[in-house]
């Protein structure tokens, strides 16, 4: 097995174990750090400086310590991903973003590290291909245009 050049994760055992509100099991003891890597990998493929800067910024080590803790947690709440339960007249759902079965992370786990969610943190970039070839566009018919060489849409496809 091939050391990692890095260490592990910033949060710990004990720091899901306070997400949890418990102790973990045996069986939750044995694939923690585990999954402690895998959160940390998941942060630091978009947080590239990670590292760096929770060696600078005490803060900033104190919020990926939490998100890792939390994102392990909501796996050990819920490692089956049941999203719900019915059994008779019984039935209850669970909350996903507290317990998914999935290691992932929430746009608010993403704000508390100051970057932008999933959604609406890049603005989409065009390449002015139709303002090039066709001049200004006027708005109700700018999905009305096709690639070059197929004459834009079909008289049978607007039909």
């Amino acid at each position: 097995m091939t050391e990692s050049l890095e260490p592990s994760a910033l949060a710990t055992t004990d720091d899901v174990q306070v997400s949890l509100l418990r102790e973990l099991t045996e069986a939750e003891t044995t694939v923690t750090p585990k999954l402690l890597e895998w959160a940390q990998n998941r942060l630091q493929a978009r947080i590239k400086d990670l590292r760096t800067r929770a060696e600078t910024d005490t803060s900033f080590r104190a919020n990926v310590v939490t998100v890792e803790a939390e994102m392990v947690a909501r796996v050990l709440r819920n490692p089956e991903g049941m999203v719900s339960e019915a059994d008779g007249v019984v039935s209850y759902r669970i909350d996903l973003d507290v317990a998914t079965g999935r290691l992932r992370v929430l746009d608010e786990d993403w704000e508390l590290l100051g970057v932008g969610g999933a959604f609406g943190t890049s603005a989409g970039v065009l390449d002015g291909y139709a303002r090039a070839r066709f001049g200004s566009i006027p708005p109700d018919q700018q999905f009305q245009y096709g690639w070059p060489g197929c004459g834009g849409m079909s008289q049978e496809l607007m039909l």
